[in-house]
């Protein structure tokens, strides 16, 4: 006896779809993703909480293209689900912080601020553009190690 099979019919998965599948995901995820670091004090034994400095862009018109005239702006183009974005962030604050640093560190989180990412042709993330004079002047994109952060920086800052 022969059966008669029928492919059920193919299903495209749309943009509507995938922001659904995206946000039940990070619904899932996001919490334990996106938590402050905790780290246990062992002479206490209680939990602390990391402090970082916020460089988060209010205005990037002042934050990022008018201060750049005056002093290089680093701009990390980030979101919160992404993991090389959050292991790339803390090297860029450690080295934005350290003394007699010759620029300023701005990040824009891409899901709060989706126009600056288009605008800036951020295809992927995390991505870094120094800017000077008001105008991008060099950019990487991934994550990297501390040292070849600090060489990049040394070649690309103006002198």
């Amino acid at each position: 006896m022969k059966r008669n099979s029928v492919a059920p019919p193919r299903r495209t998965i749309g943009p509507r779809h995938i922001a659904r599948i995206a946000a039940a995901l990070l619904s899932l995820v996001g919490a334990a993703a996106c938590a402050p670091e905790r780290t246990a004090d062992s002479s206490t034994n209680t939990e602390t909480h990391t402090s970082t400095m916020n460089h988060e862009v209010s205005n990037f018109s002042t934050d990022v293209v008018e201060r750049s005239r005056t002093a290089p702006v680093l701009v990390d183009f980030w979101a919160p689900w992404c993991g090389p974005c959050r292991a790339l962030k803390p090297t860029l604050e450690k080295l934005a912080a350290e003394p007699g640093v010759r620029w300023t560190l701005v990040t824009v989180n891409v899901d709060e601020h989706p126009e600056l990412a288009e605008q800036f042709g951020i295809r992927g993330i995390p991505n870094v553009k120094l800017f000077s004079a008001g105008a991008p002047i060099a950019e990487f994109s991934g994550s990297m190690p501390e040292g070849s952060v600090r060489t990049w920086l040394g070649q690309n800052l103006p002198k």
